[in-house]
């Protein structure tokens, strides 16, 4: 009998354990989201309106406006 207490013990702070890594990687992917969001409105969203810009790309917390293929506004959004 100890010993199914001893599986249940360790199977419950698996779940806890799994629980909280899925909700960090929830909370991350929507913190990225959130910035590519910024980026292509806030940083790159007037260039495209008025032909600036026609293309942006969000990486590794970088916000990179292009033209033709050529970099013309980078920000550092974190």
């Amino acid at each position: 009998m100890d010993g199914i207490k001893v599986a249940a013990l360790i199977l419950f702070f698996l779940l806890i354990l799994e629980s909280s890594f899925l909700y960090y990687l929830f909370i991350s992917g929507r913190e990225n989201i959130d910035k590519e969001n910024q980026c292509s409105v806030n940083v790159c969203g007037e260039g495209y309106v008025n032909g600036t810009y026609d293309a942006y790309q969000y990486q590794q917390g970088y916000c990179v406006c292009y033209k033709d293929g050529k970099s013309l506004l980078t920000r550092y959004l974190g």
